[in-house]
């Protein structure tokens, strides 16, 4: 795994602009947290990855001029702070690409589960099905 820096402000460097339209799974390494360890792992298995990456990034003005109604963006992070590394995959695999990075990482910010790997394949299956219908 390779982490990048994601710079201070302004735009965001290449290599991120580059997953646009791609699917996969990622990791963000906070500086401050517990010698650079991973706080949070996620996805995008519907082609929105760059999206999916930078909405950790963005500051509660972001969300509070795009949508009249309560928003959450999720878990937000200072950008200067991070680093993020990713995986680009196919739908499927990056589904089980972010499973197993949890599992190995246990990072601080993602909900832990304590189901085996292969009922939680169950229940991605499942949850696959239901996004398609």
């Amino acid at each position: 795994m390779t982490f990048r820096p994601l710079g201070e402000r302004g735009a965001y460097p290449d290599w991120l602009r580059a997953l646009r339209g791609r699917s996969g799974a990622y990791a963000i390494r906070e500086a401050s947290f517990a010698n650079d360890a991973v706080v949070y792992i996620g996805e995008s298995h519907t082609g929105n990855l760059y999206d999916t990456i930078t909405r950790h990034f963005q500051r509660k003005p972001f969300w509070e001029l795009r949508f009249t109604q309560q928003h959450d963006p999720g878990t937000v992070y200072e950008r200067s702070a991070c680093k993020v590394a990713v995986a680009c995959a196919s739908p499927s695999r990056a589904l089980e690409i972010q499973d197993a990075w949890i599992r190995r990482f246990k990072p601080r910010d993602n909900v832990q589960t304590t189901l085996p790997a292969e009922k939680l394949g169950v229940l991605r299956g499942a949850f696959r099905r239901c996004a398609r219908s």
